[in-house]
């Protein structure tokens, strides 16, 4: 009788598992069953995780790109809100983080447009985000994946950084 028991107690267990090693194994949550996808990219808690903790910097770049402004309109008509973001950009972030989702317009709103600037620094310098290395972050903004190499972002990085003094 003890054996049966501890039998189906044992199968039991291995069936609780296994499943459970299949769903951590594969980024499925249990609640959400076996046919659920996990989305590539940061998830926009992550997201605003960062944003919280690069405030300070953010709005640094907020002020020196449009002095805060939602509505403005840069670079010939190019770049559009307070983090003057063009289209080529927006796109970059929204393929590494579809989570963020929406218009390219969207990009005149503060809460979405400091979702694809995190986005974008995230992909491009994910460990400056996570030290807040605010010289490499703001360089990559200005100048692209590859601007902290470049010596046309130097004088970006000033400006960022005398907002940042304020």
């Amino acid at each position: 009788m003890f054996d049966k028991i501890f039998s189906i107690l044992f199968t039991v267990l291995v069936l609780i598992i296994l499943t459970f090693g299949f769903a951590c194994c594969h980024g499925v949550a249990q609640a959400q069953g076996p046919t659920a996808k996990a989305e590539k990219g940061p998830s926009l808690l992550s997201i605003d995780s960062y944003r919280r903790s690069l405030r300070p910097f953010l709005d640094a770049l907020a002020e020196v790109e449009s002095n805060n402004d939602d509505s403005a309109t840069g670079d010939d008509g190019k770049a559009i809100g307070r983090y003057q973001i063009w289209s080529i950009y927006w796109d970059d972030a929204k393929s590494f983080a579809p989570a963020i989702k929406g218009e390219y317009s969207d990009c005149r709103n503060k809460e979405y447009a400091e979702r694809v600037v995190v986005a974008y620094l995230l992909r491009y310098a994910e460990n400056a985000v996570k030290v807040r290395d605010y010289q490499t972050l703001a360089r990559i903004h200005n100048g692209g994946p590859k601007g902290a190499r470049k010596s046309a972002t130097l004088k970006y990085w000033q400006k960022v950084e005398k907002a940042l003094a304020n």
